[in-house]
């Protein structure tokens, strides 16, 4: 359905970090769904059985989101250089092709 994660990323409550996959079965497949809400409300319900649970889910949540985070900036890092490099390169074929003008003194060579 619409919003629907695929494997780990269900964890994570900042939409933007969820990478986006497709699945596909080549056989019949079984799938179970499990929301991130109910998941949270049963971690919450075993504290009392297993008080570290809820941290141990918490680092796990809180290290795939820096994980992800990271690859987010160093994705947008990267188009910005790609942007940046294109720019330069225009800005440098639109001087090349501006004609000379003749009795202008070339101060370089």
């Amino acid at each position: 359905s619409n919003g629907a994660v695929w494997g780990e990323d269900f964890v994570l409550a900042d939409v933007p970090l969820i990478e986006r996959v497709a699945g596909f079965a080549l056989t019949y497949v079984e799938v179970l769904c499990l929301k991130r809400e109910r998941f949270m409300t049963v971690i919450e319900k075993r504290r009392a059985f297993c008080p570290e649970l809820g941290q141990i889910v918490r680092r796990y949540c809180v290290r795939i989101a820096v994980y992800r985070g990271i690859l987010a900036e160093a994705r947008r890092l990267s188009l910005l250089r790609v942007e940046e490099e294109k720019r330069t390169e225009a800005a440098r074929v639109s001087l090349e092709n501006v004609p000379e003008i003749p009795g202008l003194v070339d101060l370089d060579g």
